[in-house]
């Protein structure tokens, strides 16, 4: 079963807006915890599509579920261990939670070091498998989860690149691979196939390589068709120009937003949880 893809309008209406969380607010708690599972998923040295399955999770949970009643920073801890599990590089729930304080809070931070006593690290493990299983509910306990990666690869194969030579491909796809894990931050996997962002990230790339060559051609595997080119690419210019504004540290390539602008229920909630272990989720900060 294929997980739902939502329209704009009704990404505007989502759970988060009626509570009150306008699109930019969302877009910046998105991004917050696109940066945990980032960084939580490379200390555990996790496969960069394992992050992407734990990220693609997180943001259909919260196309239902709303960010102000729902700690964003354990769902995501939840996802990422969820994740490593559909993806077969399954990660002790301690080691994952552990990453993710580090991540969220700093290594000599009092919430790390707490994690060592065994009560209260018992009790965060509850919370995360508390929040494991709503997710899974949410998502209609579908673990297949299909992502642009191949996509992409079989139609950077399909390009006629015959005097390309090899260092140049191995650099476009490598920009390809970039497009992509940037497009995580965005709202494109709930609203487009995984097919037609790899056909977008494809045409972008090419585009910034100044790569003679035309991509028309690979989006007739796409259902979607060539007319939501557009959108995608309105989508990254956009992350771009908000990653060029934010503090250091984002895990966005700053390389390539760039170029890339040159080219035109709730179990978390507060009141349910005040003598529980917390991720201190502040909706006042990113």
């Amino acid at each position: 079963m294929a997980f739902p893809l939502y329209n704009k309008q009704e990404l505007l209406e989502s759970p988060s807006q009626e509570d009150g969380l306008d699109a930019a607010v969302q877009k910046r708690l998105r991004n917050s915890y696109c940066d945990l599972i980032q960084g939580a998923g490379a200390e555990l040295k996790l496969p960069q599509y394992v992050v992407a399955c734990a990220i693609f999770l997180c943001h259909h949970f919260f196309a239902v579920k709303s960010m102000r009643r729902n700690d964003r920073f354990l769902v995501a801890t939840a996802c990422l261990y969820l994740g490593s599990k559909m993806e077969d590089r399954p990660k002790n729930v301690k080691d994952v939670i552990t990453a993710c304080f580090v991540k969220r809070f700093g290594s000599d931070s009092e919430r790390v070091r707490r994690l060592k006593d065994a009560e209260h690290m018992q009790a965060v493990r509850e919370m995360v498998f508390d929040a494991e299983k709503v997710v899974l509910l949410e998502t209609g306990f579908n673990f297949i989860v299909d992502l642009p990666y191949h996509h992409a690869l079989t139609f950077l194969d399909s390009l006629p690149l015959d005097r390309v030579s090899d260092e140049q491909k191995l650099k476009l796809t490598q920009t390809v691979w970039d497009l992509i894990n940037d497009s995580l931050r965005t709202t494109l996997l709930l609203e487009y196939s995984p097919a037609a962002i790899a056909a977008g990230m494809v045409g972008l790339a090419v585009t910034v390589s100044k790569e003679m060559c035309d991509t028309g051609a690979i989006w007739e595997d796409v259902k979607e068709g060539h007319t939501v080119e557009k959108d995608i690419r309105k989508q990254m210019l956009d992350l771009y120009d908000l990653s060029s504004g934010r503090a250091r540290g984002s895990e966005v390539s700053r390389d390539h937003s760039q170029n890339y602008m040159d080219h035109s229920q709730n179990y978390a909630e507060q009141s349910q949880s005040q003598t529980r272990p917390s991720w201190n989720d502040d909706l006042d900060r990113s």
